[in-house]
């Protein structure tokens, strides 16, 4: 069986991954690469890694994703923020929706990843800004 790690990765977690899951399959006829350079790869079984950016997959990782087809997929991503396996599992399926209809995905991973610390303050800000105003809605100027 052809196997072949194909990830996008941009600050490093993904590629750990990858690289560790390449490891263990080194003794196999395994293929390690960027989604980018990916287009001409023919394995068996896709093992896939994508960051999360707006709550799915890269943009590399949505295109080489629509172009599989009649493949068996492993995916498997990284999130800097949100450390909730129901919040995983929306990336998951939000993923999926890139997945031709016939590909069989024969499993599925998610974790968090290191993120940037400028990127976290902005998620923060962002996030105490919105639920200001959500209260401010309910409960008027109040407050």
């Amino acid at each position: 069986m052809k196997y072949a790690i194909v990830y996008s990765s941009k600050t490093g977690n993904t590629k750990f991954l990858a690289e560790s899951l390449s490891s263990h399959l080194k003794e196999r006829d395994c293929i390690l690469c960027e989604t980018r350079q990916a287009n001409k790869v023919d394995a068996d079984l896709y093992f896939v890694g994508f960051w999360t950016c707006r709550g799915e997959c890269d943009k590399d990782t949505k295109h080489f994703l629509e172009m599989l087809k009649s493949k068996d997929v492993f995916l498997f991503g990284t999130s800097g923020f949100g450390e909730s396996p129901a919040y995983y599992k929306k990336i998951l399926k939000r993923t999926q929706k890139y997945l031709n209809a016939s590909i069989k995905l024969v499993g599925s991973f998610m974790c968090q990843g290191k993120m940037p610390i400028q990127i976290r303050k902005k998620y923060k800000k962002k996030a105490q800004f919105y639920f200001l105003s959500n209260v401010r809605k309910t409960y008027g100027q109040k407050l």
